[in-house]
């Protein structure tokens, strides 16, 4: 566990300032988790539509983004990635 300091009524970790990545090296790690898992979802898909045939009961956001006619990967990793940014954004307004 790290070691931790009191400072203004906010707990920090030992170090916390120290960025690890850029802000565009950040980007890149995000896209590159989101498309990961965009890729990982497609091929279950595939599978699922194969075995049990097409249900639009039990398909996630995602899956069904994958499935819409004219979306592209490229544009449902967008609009994942925006997701995940305004997710962030909305933690940290929350918080202050």
């Amino acid at each position: 566990m790290s070691p931790v300091r009191q400072r203004k009524s906010r707990i920090q970790f030992v170090g916390e300032n120290k960025d690890i990545f850029s802000s565009s090296e950040r980007v890149w790690l995000i896209k590159g988790i989101v498309l990961s898992h965009v890729i990982e979802v497609e091929k279950k898909l595939k599978n699922k539509i194969n075995e049990e045939g097409k249900s639009d009961e039990d398909l996630s956001l995602l899956e069904i983004l994958l499935l819409t006619k004219g979306l592209t990967r490229k544009d449902v990793v967008t609009f994942m990635q925006d997701m995940f940014f305004a997710g962030i954004d909305t933690l940290i307004s929350e918080e202050r």
